[in-house]
């Protein structure tokens, strides 16, 4: 039977968040050992699933289709999973206020709010630019905006697949450049701080990025009254917490910066 693969990806978010689990090989191991003992202790209404049916069938396939794509796959095995996650079965999902179609709410529940992001410069000195973030939602699509220099407003929509947040954000009419970040969320109900990266366009126009880290402001912090910033990580005076200076403390680890063409053929690929 053909499963689409964007139901097929919320049914499994939903179904390794019963045990605190992540979409690896590992952790979607011991959730089919899990389901397969519900079903032998009479727990769980459905069929013994092979250890590595889940991982390989399901979740290594649909990383390569598209959402709208279709997978085909075995219904009972399905409808056992879905039985597992909370549902009747399979077809349930989308009539249930966890479908797909609500993954919206699911962000804002999660992650709405007021945020900090933080990334090391690529300048070299030992600096970092602090940005507010706010991730809400805005005529039925889940928004997220960062706050830039000259208090330059970037938006995007804000999805969630694969366990990661996922933006473009973009300065629209006030900067032509944009920054899509990765960050991962995985089963964490309400994080309150989120490690991913980043990839956009130094001012002088070359392809940079890095990693970048999210931190949760207290509820009663807004969006509007806070600032984009550049901290001198060596300034003793800075009220920054030590696990974000030990984080972005080696250049080398947290700044990618793309290498300058000259000739645009292979004779570029031997300049470093």
């Amino acid at each position: 039977m053909k499963f689409q693969v964007k139901t097929l990806e919320q049914l499994l978010t939903k179904a390794v968040q019963q045990t605190n689990k992540s979409l690896n090989h590992a952790d979607l191991a011991e959730m089919t050992a899990e389901i397969n003992a519900d079903i032998e202790e009479g727990r769980l209404n459905g069929v013994r699933i092979g250890e590595k049916y889940i991982y390989d069938s399901i979740y290594r396939q649909f990383k390569n289709l598209g959402e709208e794509e279709d997978l085909n796959l075995n219904k009972k095995y399905v409808d056992t999973i879905a039985r597992y996650a909370g549902y009747e079965n399979f077809n349930a999902i989308d009539a249930s206020g966890t479908s797909l179609s609500k993954m919206g709410d699911e962000i804002i529940n999660r992650c709405g709010g007021t945020w900090k992001s933080y990334v090391r410069t690529n300048s070299g000195r030992s600096e970092l630019l602090i940005a507010p973030l706010q991730i809400s939602e805005s005529n039925g699509k889940t928004i997220i905006q960062m706050k830039g220099e000259n208090n330059v407003i970037y938006d995007s929509d804000l999805s969630l697949r694969g366990g990661c947040l996922r933006c473009l954000l973009d300065g629209r009419e006030k900067d032509d450049r944009q920054i899509y970040m990765v960050m991962k969320l995985g089963v964490a109900a309400k994080p309150t701080v989120l490690l991913g990266i980043f990839a956009g366009m130094s001012n002088s126009g070359m392809p940079i990025g890095g990693r970048e880290v999210w931190v949760r402001e207290q509820e009663d912090v807004s969006f509007e009254e806070l600032n984009h910033q550049v901290v001198n990580m060596e300034d003793s005076n800075v009220e920054i917490d030590e696990n974000i200076l030990f984080y972005f403390k080696k250049k080398n680890k947290n700044c990618w910066k793309g290498t300058l063409p000259s000739s645009f053929d292979r004779r570029d690929l031997k300049n470093e």
